[in-house]
């Protein structure tokens, strides 16, 4: 008997590199109680789509096999019901479950129908079938049938399909000898083939050992192995009684819901030699079922939505955003049932369905979806013609849990349909949009260009250099001439297999020049500072003018800390001579550390770097280490340095003290006629925050004033 154990394990290792995945978006749910109708009692078991694959399918060997085995065999591997309809044949290379998701679906078990079938009928209604045809010459044949059993332990999704055989094999052999009425098959079996059975308890038992094979448990069957040889224009036919243990349970609302069933070439150990059929428990629905959970007549969600799949609404054009129409009108959404990109016209839960924005209506503002987003600062991902969805359906529970800030929580809310349109946002412009009398217009003050290649947000926009390169434009701003001033900026991007344009206006405002101290007189400018006729200094005399290659008297985005408030750094960072760094340049090296630890520096003035970065100028203000005192420049990144004082309220109205020694609290905001300290760890209401010069204190709950030092004190319960 050949039980072929190393085979199997080799086999077990290939699929576990090669296993495919599906990754199913699940949207809104509108109300359980509208999706309950059924759209035919009469529809059939098994579903296979508008264009049944039912033809034979014929396995090549490759020139790597030995001997040839199976070389244009034909081999069916289907299902069928209990009224003899039949599943769509298997088909090489099309995906097998893994712990993650399951495959898309090649038929569908109507749930509803399959349950009524098997209440009805006293035999199973429902067979795995392979049929090993050779339709030429003498043939030898080393072949596999792999029953859901196998499967199923590769899969842990929650209430996937609990299929097992519920009975022995039965073998039909044709065409050995038809003219001979006395062949015996069984003992034809025994000279030529040896056909063996393997339980998932480790038993191999072969096909002859019939009273091995009635004392094992049928649902422990897990695949049959077919070794020997064909002749020609003859068959076998082997059927495997199956049976459901958790239909009641079966997630019908994706391809959770999925079984495999497969075969394949023993001699040929690549894993895309497997013939996988899946086949996946659904509930039919009507046109209305589908229109209610797709929320036909109102609007289309629009989001953007970063790597980790988290969806932000794109608020700033929500409102131009046109309304669903119902299925096949005029074709914008179209329903595949199987995941093959076909426009079903019958209606199954768990479909996917694809959305064609060329098709949707025009924007309430009169454009075309797309020229509205492009007009926005918006397009469709890059290289995407239309959206791939995954709909969920389950009335148990309608209303799949996401993250709550997700806004994929607005589905099916007010005015909001049950669709979502998930465009990239490639010009997002900043708070920004006021610029100094007669400062460097730097455009990245006041737009983040984003990578128009992505299909998401990526955390870290354009340089300017980068996205000049990348053709992108814009109109400069004249600094002395004060008042209002329109800015397009524009980014050439590939959308629909065509280059447009992505542009998004902003208003500018210049600010009026500043006065002149000391009532009037003449001002003289150069490149080192302003004086009046008093001599008095005039302008942002903090400012370091002496290197050429930086811009001088740099614009300052709102985030910035102002000129001598304090700054920490939350990650690692550089002390740099100038402000274009150069790991030559560098003074001071400051490694991550814990909050309360974290190094401190007070901003004397700004510069800007070649490239455009804003730096801080700062001089070192910890005192007791070895760099205390020490000036130069550090990144004005938010990413890696903030101000030391929190400049808002605690969304509870609570801190807590971090500080190892703890707190003092006084009696006036400016720190003076201390009352006591609180220890570390105490947790304090506040009623209000207070500014002092360019620190902030809160007022306690008890009138008291205390620190807003983000060194000392933290937001919230700690």
């Amino acid at each position: 008997m050949m039980t072929n154990v190393k085979i199997s394990k080799k086999i077990k290792r290939g699929i576990k590199i090669a296993l495919l995945s599906a990754t199913i978006f699940t949207m809104g749910g509108g109300a359980a109680s509208s999706l309950v109708t059924r759209a035919d009692d009469n529809s059939p078991i098994i579903y296979n789509g508008n264009n049944p694959k039912q033809d034979p399918v014929i396995y090549k060997s490759t020139p790597d096999q030995d001997l040839g085995y199976d070389n244009n065999i034909e081999h069916d591997l289907y299902l069928t019901s209990g009224d003899n309809q039949t599943s769509n044949y298997a088909q090489i290379n099309n995906g097998t479950p893994n712990s993650a998701a399951q495959p898309s679906a090649n038929s569908l078990i109507d749930a509803d129908q399959f349950e009524k079938a098997n209440s009805t009928q006293n035999s199973t209604s429902l067979v795995a079938h392979l049929n090993l045809i050779n339709p030429g010459t003498f043939s030898a044949i080393h072949h596999r049938m792999y029953l859901p059993l196998h499967w199923k332990q590769y899969q842990t999704t929650p209430n996937s399909p609990d299929v097992v055989a519920s009975g022995a094999p039965i073998l039909n052999f044709k065409g050995f000898k038809p003219d001979d009425s006395d062949f015996n098959w069984k003992t034809y079996i025994k000279g030529n083939f040896d056909l063996t059975y393997h339980y998932s308890n480790g038993d191999d038992v072969a096909f002859s050992d019939t009273a091995k094979i009635a004392s094992e448990n049928a649902g422990q069957l897990e695949w049959i192995d077919f070794y020997g040889l064909l002749w020609s224009t003859s068959a076998i036919d082997i059927s495997v009684p199956l049976y459901v243990n958790n239909l009641d349970k079966v997630n019908t609302a994706n391809s959770n819901g999925t079984f495999t069933i497969s075969s394949n070439s023993l001699t040929n150990l690549k894993y895309n030699d497997f013939y996988n059929l899946n086949v996946r428990f659904a509930k039919q629905l009507t046109q209305n079922d589908i229109n209610n959970k797709l929320g036909v007549g109102k609007q289309y969600l629009i989001t953007t939505r970063n790597n980790k799949y988290k969806y932000t609404q794109a608020s700033d054009i929500q409102s131009l955003m046109p309304n669903i129409n119902p299925i096949g009108n005029p074709n914008e959404i179209t329903i595949d049932n199987l995941g093959t990109g076909e426009n079903d016209t019958t209606y199954y839960s768990g479909y996917h369905f694809y959305l064609d924005p060329t098709k949707m209506s025009n924007a309430t503002n009169g454009q075309s979806v797309l020229e509205m987003l492009n007009n926005n600062g918006y397009m469709m991902p890059y290289q995407l013609d239309k959206f791939r969805w995954g709909s969920s359906y389950n009335p148990n529970n309608p209303n799949p849990v996401v993250d709550p800030d997700d806004a994929l929580n607005k589905l099916n809310k007010g005015n909001i349909g049950g669709v979502v349109f998930q465009a990239v946002k490639v010009l997002d412009p900043t708070n920004l949009n006021t610029i100094d009398y007669g400062a460097k217009f730097n455009p990245m003050d006041y737009i983040k260009v984003n990578d128009p290649t992505a299909w998401y947000q990526t955390d870290t926009p354009m340089t300017l250099a980068d996205a000049v390169k990348a053709g992108f434009t814009y109109n400069s701003v004249d600094t002395k001439v004060p008042g209002q001033h329109k800015v397009t900026f524009t980014m050439p991007v590939i959308q629909e297999g065509k280059t447009v344009n992505v542009t998004r206006t902003i208003t500018i405002n210049v600010k009026s020049p500043a006065p002149t101290p000391g009532g009037g007189g003449s001002i003289t400018n150069n490149s080192t500072t302003n004086t009046n006729t008093s001599g008095n200094q005039v302008g942002n005399g903090g400012f370091d003018r002496t290197d050429s290659t930086t811009t001088q008297n740099p614009a300052v985005p709102n985030y910035a800390a102002k000129e001598g408030a304090a700054v920490y750094a939350t990650k690692g960072i550089y002390l740099y001579k100038n402000a274009n760094f150069k790991k030559s340049q560098r003074v001071a090296k400051y490694t991550k550390a814990k909050r309360v630890n974290r190094p401190m520096f007070v901003v004397t003035g700004y510069k800007r770097a070649a490239n455009g970065a804003l730096r801080y100028k700062v001089r070192d203000v910890n005192h007791g280490t070895k760099n205390v005192g020490k000036t130069g420049y550090i990144t004005a990144n938010r990413k890696f340095v903030v101000r030391v004082y929190y400049s808002s309220m605690p969304k509870n109205k609570k801190i807590t003290v971090i500080n190892k020694k703890g707190v003092n609290v006084y009696k006036n905001a400016n720190l003076t006629k201390r009352v006591k300290n609180y220890k570390k760890g105490t947790r304090l209401t506040v009623k209000k925050i207070v500014k002092h010069n360019l620190t902030s204190r809160y007022q306690l709950s008890n009138g008291y004033y205390i620190t807003a030092n983000k060194k000392l004190i933290i937001q919230g319960n700690y």
